[in-house]
Parts: structure tokens; sequence; C-alpha cells
């Protein structure tokens, strides 16, 4: 029997609000992440006596355009790396 390797889930998903309650989440534009399925984190997490279903990498690349004097077209692009596990129990 030869092993494969498990098919990649990716997956475009909206996140929830990341501060305030429900009026903040009204004025608050939706933010997106791409979502990977992964198995990395569930021996860990059971090793905390925590029993995960599904695991999944999030990664974001939230970016700025603004105005910058320095540079020669007076304009900046702002881009910031981020990632995040999410889990179901």
């Amino acid at each position: 029997m030869a092993l494969r390797p498990p098919a990649v889930a990716l997956r475009i998903i909206e996140l929830p609000p990341t501060f305030g309650g429900p009026e903040a989440a009204r004025l608050q534009r939706s933010h997106h992440a791409l979502s990977f399925d992964t198995d990395a984190p569930k021996p860990w997490l059971r090793s905390l006596g925590l029993t995960p279903t599904d695991c999944s990498l999030r990664l974001r690349l939230p970016s700025r355009l603004g105005t910058s004097k320095g540079s020669p077209n007076g304009s900046s692009l702002d881009v910031q790396a981020q990632a995040g596990m999410g889990c179901r129990f």
C-alpha cells in the first residue's frame, strides 16, 4: 500500500472582528484569510488533554496604501504577513 500525502483543502474564510461588541462588528469592514487544513498541531493539543476535530493554518496579508513624502511617487504601500491557527474541539 503506497502512502499518499493528504489532499490540501484551501479556502478563503471571513474572520470575526478582532475587538469590540456587535456595534464594532457592524462598523468594521470584513477581513478574510487563506485557510489550509493541517493535522500538525493535533498531537500537541492531545498531549494537553484536548481533542481537536480539525485544525487549519490561516494566512493574512493586510495592506495599507498611503502617502509618503520620502518616496519618488508620493505614495507608499505597507503590507504585513500574519499567520494564525484555528482548531475546532
